[in-house]
């Protein structure tokens, strides 16, 4: 019971942050960003959150809320990314597609 109450609140965060970073992802490709939106998944999916993971899993032996702290990090690092983006390509005038 210990074990699911902690990783559902973590899980209840990073559903928050998922969303924002649905929203940002369609937002740059209404932008007419199709690769970078991929690439900054790719950066903070692989890059930071399964390494992240891993260790709190494995290393620091929080077990499933490890797994669910490793993904919160990928959702808030895809968000940030895409935000960052997001805000960049406003900046300037938006082309038509």
């Amino acid at each position: 019971l210990a074990i699911a109450s902690t990783t559902i609140l973590v899980a209840a965060l990073l559903l928050v942050f998922d969303g924002v970073q649905g929203v940002l992802m369609s937002a740059l490709r209404s932008c007419g960003e199709v690769w970078m939106p991929v690439v900054l998944h790719a950066l903070s999916f692989w890059v930071i959150a399964l390494p992240f993971a891993a260790w709190l899993t494995f290393s620091q032996h929080w077990e499933a809320p490890g797994l669910m702290a490793g993904m919160f990090a990928g959702v808030l690092s895809a968000s940030l990314l895409l935000g960052m983006r997001f805000h960049r390509l406003t900046r300037r005038a938006i082309r038509r597609l």
